[in-house]
């Protein structure tokens, strides 16, 4: 996907790639795959664009995007599985529905709403002012 998009975005717009293009890119590619913790490596490039100075217009966008890389900061899926298998929490917990489809893939649930904020922030960006 970012391979794609490095190639066909300057092309179809004429202008050089951004960090935002190159960012969306990133997590979009991020989201069929195995996860493990040195894929955070690459969530550096939307950390780097939420960080830095935009358009008043994406605050929102760069607020959400900033708090989807904080799970990322931390194995918390490795964490939480530890603390199940140790009895910390409840088995009631650990086989409830949200559990497992909510609470132990939260890193890609996190990568869906990034990826979410990043186009929306594509759009909010190439709005005339």
């Amino acid at each position: 996907v970012t391979g794609v998009q490095t190639c066909a975005l300057p092309i179809c717009r004429r202008q050089p790639l951004s960090i935002l293009d190159l960012s969306s890119g990133v997590v979009i590619s991020l989201l069929p795959v195995y996860h493990r913790v040195y894929d955070a490596s690459l969530l550096l490039l939307p950390l780097a664009w939420a960080l830095s100075e935009g358009q008043a217009r994406t605050w929102w966008h760069r607020v959400t995007v900033l708090a989807c890389v904080v799970p990322f900061l931390a194995p918390g899926g490795t964490w939480l599985e530890l603390q199940a298998g140790a009895g910390r929490i409840p088995q009631a917990v650990t086989q409830a529905w949200w559990w497992n489809a909510l609470v132990m893939p939260h890193q890609v649930w996190a990568l869906l709403v990034m990826a979410t904020a990043l186009l929306l922030a594509q759009a909010a960006e190439a709005q005339p002012s």
